[in-house]
């Protein structure tokens, strides 16, 4: 009978201390989320989500609660770990059946995780809508064009970049959106262009296999491109030998599909950067991302896009010393990263300026007006994807 009492009390005090346990995990998750939270959630590779100023409006429509529960499913303490545990196990099984499947069926699309697809060996995104894509173009185009009217004494361009979003690989079919782009874009031709791709041979030769950023051989192209439109005087910095930075490289695409299926060498060119007076960050001092250590030290057990290139500063101002050069503001998304450091070895100074990121490193929104005419600038380059122009996160305040 007592060991049986013994039982039933072990029993009582082991749920009574689960249930304290995790009570003290949301307690102090909660306290983090209000008081401290933390700023980046690594294993997704964006920055956490955090509880917005709560106001009338955002109450009514939810958007205060909404951000309420994100905020916590980022700042709960092991959430990420969590997450990382659930993805992995829950992929395991799947995997180790689709790998034949993906063997023979290389000009098929599968449909995978999360909106995930994979086509020969590469995780990849489904064409988008055109139509809907049109659409949001337009209130961008008109946000720009009210700019570029406001300011005829800096001279504007647009570098568009197709990806696999772009492009129907099985029909071969594109959405031609860089076109549409332009010609409601008050651009001269002369100051657009655009990063093409006419097959999964071209994509899969400039693209990553697990990342949706271009890897080293399209970063490269995409920058001599950039020169060439800029009318830049100097010759573009030639690329040096091929580097294995580490042997098996996992980016975006995979943490998307919570999936190891796939995986990939990271190779970088080699190349020999002018000495800068002087690179300021949002987040870092002295240099942008970690091309030349790595290459020094390569190959490296991992790596990320960011860690090699830099991450996406708010602002980010690069200074070469040559006044007698111009001062250039480049406005983006991640996709510039790699191509930054290259293309400010043509200019004065070089402003980098990520909008989605701005106002929380620099504690205010980003006033274009204030900006140029502060930093005297005399080109403006917006270099992105099909996203980054449909995107309201890019549009640009007078």
């Amino acid at each position: 009978m007592n060991a049986n009492n013994n039982k039933e009390k072990l029993e009582k005090y082991g749920n009574i201390l689960f249930i304290c346990i995790i009570m003290l995990i949301f307690v102090v998750g909660f306290i983090r989320t209000v008081f401290c939270p933390k700023d980046m959630n690594y294993y997704e590779n964006r920055y956490s989500n955090k509880i917005s100023v709560p106001t009338i409006s955002t109450i009514l429509d939810n958007t205060f609660q909404s951000s309420i529960e994100d905020a916590l499913s980022d700042q709960i303490p092991l959430a990420q770990h969590l997450k990382k545990l659930y993805n992995e196990s829950t992929t395991s099984f799947s995997d180790y059946f689709i790998t034949t499947i993906i063997e023979n069926n290389r000009t098929t699309y599968i449909n995978y995780k999360n909106k995930s697809k994979i086509f020969d060996g590469y995780y990849v995104f489904g064409k988008y809508d055109i139509e809907y894509v049109k659409r949001q173009f337009q209130v961008k185009a008109d946000n720009y064009n009210e700019i570029f009217e406001k300011y005829p004494n800096i001279e504007f361009y647009a570098y568009y970049i197709e990806k696999d979003t772009d492009m129907n690989f099985e029909s071969g079919e594109k959405i031609h959106a860089d076109e549409y782009l332009f010609s409601i874009l008050n651009l001269d031709d002369c100051r657009t262009r655009s990063f093409k791709i006419e097959n999964f041979q071209e994509f899969s030769d400039y693209f990553y296999k697990t990342d949706h950023h271009w890897k080293h051989t399209g970063a490269y192209v995409a920058y001599k491109d950039i020169v060439e439109l800029l009318g830049c005087e100097e010759e573009p910095i030639k690329a040096g030998k091929e580097v294995l930075i580490s042997k098996e490289f996992m980016g975006s695409h995979s943490s998307t599909a919570g999936s190891k299926i796939i995986s990939e060498p990271f190779y970088a060119y080699e190349f020999k950067f002018p000495k800068f007076k002087k690179i300021t960050g949002s987040q870092n001092d002295g240099d942008y991302g970690l091309q030349e250590d790595l290459i020094a030290t390569a190959p490296v057990t991992s790596i990320s896009y960011g860690q090699f290139y830099g991450s996406d500063d708010g602002k980010l101002i690069f200074d070469t010393g040559k006044t007698n050069l111009d001062n250039i503001l480049v406005i983006g998304n991640s996709y510039d990263n790699a191509i930054l450091k290259l293309l400010a070895t043509h200019f004065n100074k070089t402003h980098s300026i990520d909008l989605r990121n701005y106002e929380h490193f620099e504690g205010r929104k980003f006033n274009f007006q204030q900006y140029v005419e502060e930093n005297s600038i005399d080109k403006v380059l917006f270099v992105g994807n099909i996203d980054f122009y449909a995107s309201e996160a890019f549009e640009l305040g007078n």
